[in-house]
């Protein structure tokens, strides 16, 4: 059996997304790569942030201790229904490269829960804007 999966790529509209068109499509990739580890068929992601290697721990940001990562968060179907969504890090084997090494997932939580910096992590208004629409085809062997 085979599927076929539409994804939507979203970035907040203050965070520039990449003028090159290989970063954007480095950052889709890796997006979909930590996406996909967790959950095989998303509906849309949110890629909250470029390249870095700080996390938040007990309400600070400090180093992470995995090293340089992607913030996104994602839904599925239902979970987009329901204003869910679900934050992962995408880690990298080194920063030039962005090869997908491994990723973390968080809890599920409310599209309103606040972000460190105060505001909702997925807005329901016009702050996120949709860079690109992939489809993607699955077959099962």
């Amino acid at each position: 059996m085979s599927t076929i999966n539409s994804v939507s790529y979203y970035f907040y509209k203050k965070m520039v997304a990449p003028k090159r068109h290989d970063e954007l499509w480095k950052r889709v990739a890796l997006a979909y790569q930590t996406v996909t580890d967790h959950e095989p068929h998303p509906q849309e992601v949110l890629i909250r942030s470029n390249m870095h290697d700080t996390t938040i721990r007990n309400g600070r940001p400090q180093k992470d201790p995995k090293g340089s990562h992607l913030t996104i968060s994602h839904k599925n179907a239902d979970q987009t229904t329901r204003k869910r969504h679900i934050t992962s890090h995408g880690y990298v084997s080194s920063e030039t490269d962005h090869k997908f090494a491994e990723a973390t997932h968080r809890k599920e939580k409310s599209d309103s829960t606040r972000k460190f910096s105060g505001g909702p992590v997925w807005p329901l208004d016009d702050r996120t804007i949709k860079i690109i629409e992939v489809w993607y085809s699955h077959l099962d062997y």
